[in-house]
């Protein structure tokens, strides 16, 4: 929705009119979500995060990963040939994290941590996220629906009973336990 609005927004400067008709194209989209690494990179550089001997290349001012697989690999698992890298603590990484646990696209229900991770990184608008497992933890954690599919049923723990309960006094008073 994010990148719908950024290529309505664009085009409304562009063309100086309200009036236009067509939905933003795939090159457009791909434009908008470009923008948005760009910024989100600029905003927390990934460089200087600890990501666990990953190779990271620049091209576009952009950096990019193949996460060590070879390119036929990356294109039929992730649908691309490459990532670019973002910081889970930027907007834009939080952003595609949350629309990839809850992306009804693979699943109809929100998504765990494990498929969440592979939501992030599948598709047109896939990215590499750094420490993205603990964010996931985190957007697990403040999701309602996955906060009330994972509740237990307590049952309460009674104390042992003693005299007294569940017999009524010959006189009707309540308290006369000493």
């Amino acid at each position: 929705k994010v990148l719908r609005v950024w290529c309505l927004v664009k085009n409304v400067f562009v063309k100086k009119s309200f009036k236009s008709k067509r939905s933003p194209t795939i090159t457009d989209m791909d434009r908008a979500f470009k923008f948005f690494v760009k910024l989100s990179q600029k905003e927390k550089p990934v460089e200087e995060l600890k990501t666990k001997q990953l190779v990271m290349f620049k091209e576009d001012d952009i950096l990019w990963t193949k996460m060590r697989f070879p390119d036929e690999t990356l294109k039929q698992v992730f649908n691309k040939t490459q990532l670019p890298v973002l910081s889970s603590k930027t907007k834009f990484g939080k952003l595609l994290l949350r629309n990839a646990h809850s992306e009804k696209m693979f699943r109809s229900i929100h998504a765990g941590i494990h498929q969440t991770l592979v939501n992030s990184r599948v598709g047109p608008f896939g990215a590499y996220i750094t420490h993205a497992k603990q964010s996931i933890r985190g957007i697990i954690a403040q999701c309602v629906v996955c906060r009330k599919t994972a509740l237990k049923i307590q049952d309460a723990k009674m104390g042992p009973r003693h005299g007294g309960f569940g017999s009524i006094p010959k006189d009707g008073s309540c308290f006369n336990m000493d």
